[in-house]
């Protein structure tokens, strides 16, 4: 009898141990997906709206220095003497000067910068001293032409790869 006795309580003890241990494991995936899943889920959002935010601050810095370079080209008067002339290497001239200055006092450093004429032709690149003069493709420039905008009178300012209009006449 007590080897009957023996094997039933080892039964009994074998149900018991495995009956706690899918309760446990129930009522920790209970817990995990009541706690542990929503506190993973905010950390991720909030991983994305401080990326978001960073990412936001960054696109005002780029568009400040892209305002910033426009209104030194727009107010250049040697600008307005080099499209007045044609002078195309006094344009160019002009634009490397600007940016060696603006690269001095800003930490952004990916301003670009071209000058148009009335006309919608390139006259000058900051990346490419040596292009030669050629209508300009851009989208805003296509934009300004086929709805009637206001047509940009000098110069244009442009971040990699979007352009941006100096001045409209």
């Amino acid at each position: 009898m007590s080897r009957a006795i023996k094997s039933l309580y080892t039964a009994m003890l074998i149900r018991a141990l495995i009956l706690t241990a899918i309760s446990v494991g129930l009522i920790a995936l209970g817990l995990y997906q009541a706690v542990m899943l929503p506190e993973e889920r905010d950390q991720k959002m909030t991983a994305a709206e401080l990326a978001i935010k960073g990412l936001e601050l960054r696109l005002g810095s780029k568009e400040d220095s892209v305002i910033t370079m426009a209104a030194a080209l727009a107010r250049d008067d040697r600008i307005k003497d080099g499209l007045l002339n044609g002078n195309r290497e006094q344009l160019v001239e002009v634009i490397s000067d600007i940016q060696a200055d603006y690269s001095q006092i800003s930490t952004y450093r990916g301003v670009r910068a071209q000058v148009l004429d009335t006309d919608r032709i390139i006259l000058a690149r900051s990346w490419d001293p040596a292009f030669l003069v050629k209508k300009a493709l851009t989208r805003l420039a296509l934009r300004s032409w086929d709805r009637s905008l206001p047509r940009p009178a000098l110069a244009s300012a442009m971040p990699d790869p979007v352009s941006s209009v100096l001045r409209r006449s």
